[in-house]
Parts: C-alpha cells; structure tokens; sequence
C-alpha cells in the first residue's frame, strides 16, 4: 500500500507560497489646506492602499467643530463618497468642494472633514483621521488708521550695545528736560539729555550694584526714585532715591521684588508694585504687596516710619471664594493668598484716593485705599471667549498662512501695564493684557495644547483630537480649565487676550475691548505686515502666534486737543499702536508706528515701557512719546501731531485794516515741515488759493494779511499740508468788517442725538445753520426759525464737526463732539 504525505507537512507546503493577503488602508492626503475665499474650488483627496479583491469606499463627515458652513460658506458635492475598484492599491479620489466668494466680512473660516462608514476597509487611527479647509476671507478688512493723530518717528537713542545693556522702563524731568533709564542688563541707572530729542546724548550713569538690581524708575519734582531687587530676590527690596544728578539721597526697605514704582500726582507718596515672585525651585514664595511711601516731608531723612505695606493677608481666609470667583491662585505649593498674588502694574486716580494695582499672573486688580494704605479689593477679570466674533486669534507658528480664526479658547487678560482716566465723574481702567504665566524649574503651568498629558474632556470637546490637531502648537495652561476636578479639561485657557481693554473702574466689568483688532492691523498693515507676529529676537514670520500674538505690554495715556488717546507698546513685533479712548465704549484706532527693521532684524526691538510727554513738557513744544526697547537697548522717541489743524475759535479775528483784512489762527501742535495755505471765498463754500506759510514746527500764533478782500464778508479756510503728505482744512471762518457778530450756545456738548443751538438776538434768525465734518465738508444744513433750534445728529458718525451759524453780518463756528 502507498503512504501518502502526511497532512501537516503538505499543508505547511501549500500555504507557503501562497501570496500574504495586504491590510487595505486609506488616508487623506495631507492634513490641511489654507486657501482665500476667492479659490474657486478646493480637492479633498484620500488614498487606498493595498486594496482588496472587492470594491471598496469610504464616506467624509464634516466636523460639528467646522466654523465655515455650507451653502454660504462652500457648496457641498453631490456625494460625499471616495469609491474604489477591486485590487486598487496607491489610488488617490478626489470630492471637490466649491467655495463661495461671499461678501460678508468675516473672520478666517474652516471646516474639518474626517472618514466615516468604510467599506471592506477599516478607519485610520483617530490621530490621522482628519483633514482640515482653512479659508482666509478676502471682505474682512482691518481698521483703518483715523490719524486724527499721527505718531512721527523723529529719533533713536541707543545707551549702549545689547545685551550688554538693556534699556526697559524710561521716566523724564520737565525741568531739567532729563531721561532716566533702567540698564538692569548693565547694572545702572542712564541718565540722558532730552533738550534735543533728535540729537539727546549721555550724560552720565548711576551704578545701581551698591544697591541690587533695577526694575523700574520714577521721577517728580526733581527726585529720581528706583525699585531696586534685593540681589537675593525672595528678600525685600529697596526704594532708593537721587537727585537728577544721580546723587543718592536715602533709601527705604521695599516689599520683595519691587517691579514697578511710581508717585502719586501730588508727589507725596511713593508706591512700589512688589511681585513677589517664587524662587526658581518653587520652595520659597515671598509675599506680594505694595509698598507706600511717604514723602510728604521730603526723602532726605526718610525712614522705615514713613513707609506702609498695603499686603494681603486679610484675604487668607477667603482663598476659596476668591478662586471660585476667578482669581488665580495655584502654584507648587499651597500658598496663602498673600504669597500668590504678584503684584506688577499700578495707577492711581486723580485725586489721588485709590490705586489699582495689576496681579498679572491672577488674572486680577487689586484696589488700595491711599487714606488707610489697606487692600480693600481684589477684582477677577474673567476672560476672553475666542470664540466669538472679532475675538479671533492666530494659533500657530506653523505654515505661511496668517489665520485669523475662532476657535473653543478662552483668553485671560492677565495685564501687565495699567493707566486710568476720568469722563465725567466715572474712571476708567486701560489695560494691556500681556499675558505672562508661572515658569519655574520647580513648577510651570505652560503646555502645548498637542501634549498627550493635555487631555480634553470628551463630553466638552467631542472632537478633541481634530481640535488638537489645529491648534496643537499653542501653548496652554494647566492651573485652570479643569472645572470637574477629574483630571482632564473641560475649558481651554490661554495666556493673555492679544488686546487692550477698558473696564469700569468701579465694579471691574469689561466696558470694552479690542479684540482681535491688533493681530488684524499688524496682518494686514501695508508696511509692517511682514512682520506679523514676529518675536522680539528674530525676523520669522507668526513665530509668536503660538504664544501671545503682538503681546501689547505698556499704556500710556495723553490728553490731546480735548481728546484722550491711549498709547500702547507691542512687545513682540515692536512698535506703539495709538487709540482714541476718549469715549470708553467705543475706542477708535488712530495710528501704528514701528521703528525695527524690515528686511533683516534690527533697528528698536522688544518695547517695555512707554510714556507720553506732553507738549507743555516737551523741549520741542509739542507732545512726545518715548518707547524703551529692552531688548535692542534703545529709546524711540515719537512726536504726536494732529492731522487736522487745531483753531481755537475764540481766537480767530477779522479786521478790516483801511482795504485789507487780517486773519489770525493758532496751532495747539505742528511739524517744522508743515505748510498751511489761506484760502477765501465769497460763499463760505466755493475756495480759492491766496498764500502759503510754512509752519514754525511747535504751537504758534499765525496771522496773514488779505490786501485785496471781497467787498462785504470773505470768508477764509486754512489747508493744512502735512508733512507726511496728507492734506486736511481747518474749520471756516469769516472776516467780519461789519461789526460784532451775535453770539449762540450750543448744548449738550458733547452731544449724542440732539443738540440745542440758543441765540441771543432776534437779528440772527433766518440764518443758517451748517455742520460741517472735518474734512470741510457741509453734511448737514438747516434755517433758524426761533431763539432755541434743535439740530437731530443721532444719524452722524462719532466725531468732531464744526458748527456754522451764518448771516450777512458774519458767521460763528463752535467745535462739537458727537459721541
């Protein structure tokens, strides 16, 4: 009988050499596209590999997580299904999407697409499960400059090569026209002559190493006062104080870590914002505190008996509340309330009452009582919902593309700089949320939003790992957002809000902010987008929008021609933005300046501080603001011109001189490269050219004689030349040689919807009445019927206009503010 094979062997022999049977696999092609609106179409492609003996395919899910929506957004295909034949293997399928150019101005848009019902394949991992639409929009414009001011450029001061030099905070003396610098980075004080600000130089320095390290500077009345860190910073501090000469006169103990020092406005008192920082291991952690001095009796024979500590102790026992109110406090350990509050900015009102004192890393104001010395207040101030619109951000320092999206984050203020103002009787609250977290070898609150140990919670965020995937590079915090106390987080907080914002100085609420406005003008500014969210040191391109975006670090603020203006340093990209903050509801950008090179890094870089001089200080007459640029170890110093000719109308005349007239003006500020040209006419409204005057280049009495007036009234403009190019009028006037002119009130003023124009004379009915906006055109006219009119302005742009009041005796122009 024949054996046969026995079994196992035969079969181990066949299954040998048969093919091994490929896993099928697809994925998408690529992770993200960034496209305009203005795209037609956009291909979303998946691949197959290894496919199988049957058919295969494979459907797309648009994500709930999607901000653009279809069908204004895109227009979605007809199917939403990748097909495959048997046995294909490295086969790409397209769906296509239509992208609609719509006409609404939005902010970056997206729409995420991820896999869903396979057939005879299986799904990828989640990590790779995702594709991303990011669509620009081309309508989203970014505020334009009003330039009712415009900041020139006129010099840089350099006290020294960096690093080995640094130049952070900078304070200036009326009297003696004197700079004061803080050179942490060469251990003194610099003290610079301002007489010239095109031409200031070196006068000498004072070295601060006798005493520890400078943080800050102040100057009143011809006293210098620094905040000077302990050279073992956990201990107390010093307020040293000289004479403009950089002669030491006496010193007091500070608080630990005096990081900002400031007087008050009566020059009495002296405060120091001490921050109090935890050693780098995090085992030691002073208190914060603020430290007040008083000098009310001079500094030469100042002791320890003329210093209080406005500390906050008293809140230890309501930690809990304070953190279930949204005061953050968190740490290696478990400080008390007095060692986790950082005190870092303060400003104090004009009556010099109150102090509010910026806890950055709280996200919080705390509010002293300048009578009693005491805390008597800490006010959380929330957060920022990115999700909202115009509160869009820039995420990621990856790729070529600025995307200015909303995204599921929440923004805390986190202030550095703080400055305060008065409209009426309320006062207002300027902050720049810089936006700086704890980052310690011994502890740090900092993580990329892609880490593994950053865990979303899935109830919250469905779809965490495609969030993750797009916004993975910024950088998050982990001491808030776990609101369950599970582990994972239900809220995502980033650090700062790109913005500056006003609150209500009496309850903390938020009266305005300005939301994504600055990353909008510096993406889009026609000189300096190039340098969008570029970091201090280096050129590169979105290298912080990661992190904090422009970071806007120092305020000031300046009164100017009636109206209040905020000016604020950008740490990263550099430069000072300025705003009309004179109605704190509704901001206005006015102006950006920046002085860092463009095509290679360079030029002033990495602004600290900022002050605002103003012109009655100036050496030059007109008003200044000086940035300190700590890390190019500069001062760029800008002058604040008005675009728009300032005439004080009360000081406008007319006479007639035998056959001529004479008109006179006055400028509240100019530039030396100014030109003002007179202009006449017969009807108030059709002008001719007479003369040019070239402007003195500070505030000036003006006067020009017309020798070949018009019988009967003339009336005269002046055409502002601007040295920048641009070309504005000042309000029309006439030249009465008939006598004096009847006068009329005007009120309210400023006025939001009516406004009531009163005459003092039956003789001045039947006139007119013309607003005119400032570029001298008329926009609104009426005839006076009785002694009182009532004008309807609600439907008028916020801003200034004149009032024109015009008979044939002459005519009377008053300045209005329509809010």
């Amino acid at each position: 009988m024949i054996k046969s094979f026995t079994s196992p062997l035969l079969f181990f022999c066949m299954f040998s050499f048969l093919p091994e049977v490929p896993a099928q696999t697809v994925s998408f092609v690529g992770t993200k596209t960034s496209i305009s609106e203005t795209t037609a179409t956009v291909n979303v492609v998946a691949n197959l590999k290894s496919g199988g003996a049957s058919p295969s395919s494979i459907e797309l899910e648009i994500l709930p997580l999607s901000t653009a929506t279809a069908p204004v957004d895109f227009t979605m295909p007809a199917s939403l299904k990748f097909n495959w034949p048997a046995n294909a293997s490295d086969v790409n399928q397209t769906i296509t999407f239509t992208i609609n150019n719509d006409a609404l101005s939005e902010n970056a848009e997206y729409f995420i697409v991820r896999f869903v019902n396979p057939v005879n394949m299986a799904l990828p991992a989640a990590a790779v499960n995702h594709f991303t639409v990011a669509i620009t929009d081309d309508d989203k414009q970014a505020p334009v400059a009003t330039q009712s001011i415009s900041l020139t450029h006129i010099a840089s001061f350099s006290n020294g090569a960096a690093p080995a030099n640094s130049a952070e905070i900078v304070a200036h003396d009326p009297s003696s026209q004197r700079l004061f610098i803080t050179n942490s980075n060469g251990g003194k004080i610099d003290i610079v002559n301002f007489e010239n600000p095109s031409a200031a130089t070196l006068i000498s320095s004072i070295s601060v190493f006798p005493y520890g390290n400078i943080n800050s500077i102040a100057v009143k009345n011809g006293i210098v006062a620094a905040a000077i860190e302990n050279i073992v910073p956990e201990l107390p501090g010093k307020v040293v104080f000289f004479d403009i000469n950089g002669n030491f006169i006496s010193q007091i103990n500070a608080g630990a870590m005096p990081d900002m020092i400031t007087f008050n406005n009566a020059g009495t008192k002296v405060l120091t914002a001490n921050e109090g920082q935890p050693r780098n291991d995090y085992v030691v952690d002073p208190e914060g505190s603020v430290t007040i001095v008083d000098i009310s009796g001079g500094v030469a024979n100042l002791t320890q008996a003329n210093v209080s500590t406005a500390g906050f102790n008293a809140f230890n026992g309501v930690k809990l509340l304070l953190k279930a109110a949204g005061v953050r406090i968190f740490g290696a350990s478990n400080a008390t309330v007095a060692q986790d509050m950082e005190p870092e900015y303060i400003t104090i009102s004009d009556d010099d009452q109150t102090a509010w004192v910026t806890c950055q890393e709280n996200n919080a104001i705390a509010i002293i009582n300048l009578e009693t010395n005491i805390v008597s207040d800490i006010i959380p101030l929330g957060t920022k919902n990115h999700a909202l619109p115009g509160n869009a951000l820039d995420v990621s320092d990856q790729g070529g593309a600025v995307e200015i999206a909303n995204w599921p984050l929440k923004g805390m203020y986190m202030p550095d700089a703080i400055a305060s103002y008065r409209v009426g009787t309320k006062t207002y609250l300027v902050t720049a949320n810089e936006g700086d977290a704890r980052e310690y070898a011994g502890y740090s609150e900092i993580v990329r939003a892609s880490a593994a140990s950053y865990v979303l919670d899935p109830v919250a965020f469905p779809y965490a790992v495609a969030l993750k995937a797009n916004i993975g590079r910024l950088n998050v915090t982990t001491a808030s957002g776990d609101t369950d106390g599970d582990g994972d987080f239900d809220e995502i907080f980033t650090f700062g809000s790109r913005s500056i914002s006003i609150f209500d100085a009496a309850t903390g609420a938020l009266v305005w902010d300005s939301g994504d406005q600055m990353e909008m003008i510096t993406s889009k500014h026609p000189v300096y987008g190039s340098l969008f969210n570029v970091s201090n040191s280096n050129n590169t391109f979105k290298n912080r929008s990661d992190d904090k975006g422009p970071e806007p670090e120092g305020v000031t603020i300046g009164v100017i021609a009636g109206q209040t203006y905020a000016f604020i340093a950008l740490e990263r990209i550099g430069g000072c933005m300025a705003y009309n903050i004179t109605n704190p509801a509704n901001p206005v950008y006015v102006d950006y300046k920046n002085t860092r090179n463009l095509l290679t890094y360079g030029g002033d870089n990495g602004p600290e501080g900022i002050i605002y001089i103003s012109a009655a200080n100036s050496p030059i007459g007109v008003p200044i603001v000086i940035l300190a640029n700590e890390v190019s170890s500069t001062l760029s110093f800008f002058t604040v011109n008005l675009s728009v000719l300032e005439i004080t109308l009360a000081d406008v005349k007319a006479s007639n001189i035998g056959t001529r007239n004479l008109v006179t003006w006055n400028t509240s500020a100019e530039d030396f490269r100014d030109v003002f040209e007179i202009e006449r006419s017969k009807n108030g409204t059709s002008f001719e050219y007479l003369a040019a005057v070239t402007a003195k280049g500070a505030a000036a009495a003006y006067s020009y004689v017309d020798g070949l007036p018009y019988e009967g009234v003339n009336f005269y403009r002046l055409k502002l030349k601007h040295s920048t190019g641009r070309i504005s009028y000042s309000s029309v006037v006439s030249a009465n040689v008939k006598g004096a002119i009847a006068k009329i009130q005007v009120y309210p003023n400023p006025v939001k919807d009516k406004l009531n124009v009163r005459t003092n004379s039956l003789d001045l009915l039947n006139s007119s009445i013309d607003i005119i906006n400032m570029q001298g055109m008329v926009i609104k006219k009426l005839v006076v019927k009785s002694l009182q009119t009532t004008v309807d302005v609600s439907s008028l742009p916020a801003g200034v206009y004149t009032l024109r009041y015009l008979n044939s005796n002459g005519q009377q122009n008053i300045r209005i503010n329509k809010q």
